[in-house]
């Protein structure tokens, strides 16, 4: 009750000082059209009323009652008017309010997604940078694996480029050698061919056989002949001798004397050192096999 008083007060107002004009429009319409009170006449005298003034002044009245109720339904009709504004202006704050709620339940909606929308974009570009940067790792790494097995593929390429220069220049080397080598032994072949014909052209030659009877005839002096050599003797004396003709050893090989006369050939040998020095240094031999066949 007091908030509608408080809520409709001024048209409250209105009508009240409405009404109490009305009261006064009335108050001096009934003054005016009452008649001029006459002289004061004595109480007995009779007051006589006309018809057509009761009438007029009903007529105001029932005018003054229309006018108060029409302003009554006026003043009704405002203060629904009025309570119905105030009950849509309360529906509308009541709406802008819940408006304003639900726009800052939105708001606070639309935050809250937008703060997770940029944790999410947050999170995405972390991803991202981490996964860039181990796409970049990984390149990298790789770059350096592929750098070093290049490097490791140039160098082996280079260490058996080197191992096969060196093997070429080694087999170039030891074909070198071995053709030199060839050579040279195709040299010594021939001065050893060359030689060993020359010495069998000096063995077979009137020196060498001058040289071998001089031998034979000096073993033969030297040789004291045991009472057991019989004749046709014919034995095998390997002689070592020096250079100068001294005789360091003496075997005697296939014999057909006995062990009597093969001492005796011996100590002939011996006795005849030094042997004769060959007239030619080349018809020297270190070792002599020498056919001891004496005269009769």
């Amino acid at each position: 009750m007091m908030t509608f008083l408080k809520q409709h007060a001024g048209a409250m107002v209105f009508s009240t000082v409405i009404h109490l004009v009305l009261l006064g429009l009335l108050g001096i319409t009934l003054d005016l059209s009452l008649p001029q009170r006459p002289p004061t006449r004595l109480a007995i005298e009779a007051m006589v009323v006309d018809s057509s003034i009761l009438t007029a002044k009903q007529r105001q009245q029932e005018e003054v009652q229309r006018q108060i109720e029409a302003e009554a339904r006026q003043q009704r009709e405002a203060e629904a008017a009025e309570e119905k504004r105030q009950q849509e202006l309360a529906a509308q704050r009541e709406q802008e309010e819940m408006a304003r709620q639900q726009a800052e339940i939105e708001a606070q909606r639309q935050a809250e997604a937008d703060r997770k929308a940029q944790a999410e974009a947050e999170r995405k570009a972390r991803e991202e940078a981490e996964r860039q940067a181990a796409e970049e790792k990984r390149k990298a790494q790789e770059e350096a694996e592929r750098q070093a097995a290049e490097q490791k593929r140039k160098a082996q390429e280079e260490a058996e480029r080197q191992a096969a220069e060196q093997k070429r220049k080694a087999e170039e080397a030891a074909k070198r050698k071995q053709e030199e080598q060839r050579r040279q032994e195709e040299a010594q072949l021939r001065a050893a061919l060359a030689a060993e014909e020359e010495l069998l052209a000096l063995q077979q030659s009137d020196a060498m056989n001058q040289y071998q009877w001089q031998i034979q005839q000096r073993i033969e002096r030297s040789w004291i002949r045991p009472p057991t050599a019989r004749v046709g003797l014919s034995c095998e004396l390997n002689v070592i001798q020096l250079a100068s003709g001294d005789v360091i050893d003496v075997r005697v090989g296939r014999c057909n004397g006995d062990d009597v006369v093969i001492r005796s050939l011996e100590a002939a040998v011996l006795r005849a050192s030094p042997l004769p020095v060959p007239s030619d240094s080349r018809l020297y031999s270190r070792n002599l096999k020498i056919l001891f066949e004496p005269q009769q």
